[in-house]
């Protein structure tokens, strides 16, 4: 994927020091953006930064040919030339963790914020709203699992992740019983 970013050339495009860049672009006209000051960032970072600039902006990516993208607005290259001329833009290649298939990190799933953690196949989690932890087997793309709440009352269910590895559908069901209900997330970033 391949966009540009006024931030990314924050020096050269801000004569007054003020840390940002004013945005050129149509349909942007004015919108500022601020990148930190002395910050490495790491890989995550940028993509944090990246699906920020997709909700402010739009969605990133998926730049047709002959176009540029400039704060997720298409421009004819002809044209996009200028503005990239004027703000000295370098292109930006963003390769993210998407589709990587893992259970791994946070959720926004049915019972609130979940986290959960693989060791080889052997899956850890919490979710706090009910002080819930989480233990289960991961074979492939299925997580099998018990789960407690406030230290006693439990019972077992089940993950599968997505294609893209972005959610995941499951059951769960109370003590010895079959899982039967609902439980899903939705990968937090």
């Amino acid at each position: 994927m391949r966009f540009y970013d006024a931030s990314s050339r924050s020096a050269d495009c801000d004569p007054a020091g003020t840390g940002s860049c004013q945005c050129a672009c149509s349909g942007n006209a004015g919108a500022r953006v601020v990148p930190p000051r002395g910050k490495r960032w790491s890989g995550d970072d940028v993509v944090k930064y990246a699906l920020s600039l997709a909700q402010l902006y739009g969605k990133v990516g998926a730049v047709q040919e002959g176009k540029s993208e400039i704060l997720a607005t298409q421009l004819p290259d002809g044209p996009a030339q200028s503005v990239k001329d004027a703000l000295k833009l370098q292109p930006v290649y963003l390769l993210t963790r998407r589709g990587t298939r893992t259970f791994s990190g946070k959720w926004s799933a049915t019972f609130g914020e979940l986290t959960l953690e693989i060791h080889g196949n052997r899956v850890t989690g919490s979710y706090p709203s009910s002080e819930g932890v989480i233990e289960g087997i991961l074979i492939g793309d299925r997580l099998t699992f018990t789960w407690t709440e406030h230290g006693s009352s439990g019972g077992q269910g089940w993950f599968v992740l997505s294609d893209d590895g972005e959610s995941f559908t499951g059951k769960w069901g109370s003590g010895d019983e079959d899982p039967t209900r609902e439980w899903t997330g939705k990968r937090a970033y």
